[in-house]
């Protein structure tokens, strides 16, 4: 063999096996970040908690403030999840109407996998943080 053959083999035996070991190890760092992602949103405040904690990191008030923001806080939590609700049940009632003007259109095949979707999301889309799970899913719709 001549040594430009050599320099050849261990080029690719080098390659080949600094491929091995970035594909042993990428899908365990990845599945770890997929497991900490997992972990951190099964461990997030529920949204009225989530309101108030980005309120007082925005304004970072003192003690004194606290108190009097609090109360105003709370109240409006309370009003964005009776909007949000709200909002919920209109989507619902417009993704009920566009079922009924589609199922003559479909055949029944195609009506009962609309049908076995809503059921399977649980209704209409529920806030931001949703739309992340649609996109997981592989689901580009919430009909």
């Amino acid at each position: 063999m001549t040594s430009e053959r050599k320099k050849a083999m261990l080029t690719l035996s080098v390659t080949f096996m600094a491929g091995i070991v970035i594909g042993v190890f990428i899908p365990g760092v990845v599945m770890r970040l997929r497991f900490n992602n997992s972990q951190e949103a099964r461990n997030t405040p529920p949204p009225r908690d989530r309101f108030e904690r980005m309120l007082y990191r925005i304004v970072e008030p003192d003690s004194m403030q606290v108190k009097k923001i609090k109360p105003l806080a709370q109240q409006t939590s309370a009003q964005i999840d009776s909007l949000q609700e709200n909002c919920n049940k209109e989507i619902k009632i417009v993704i009920d109407s566009l079922k009924t003007k589609l199922q003559p259109i479909l055949t029944p095949d195609q009506y009962q996998r609309l049908e076995d979707l809503g059921k399977r999301r649980g209704g209409p889309p529920r806030g931001p943080g949703d739309r992340n799970d649609r996109d997981r899913q592989g689901e580009g719709s919430s009909l």
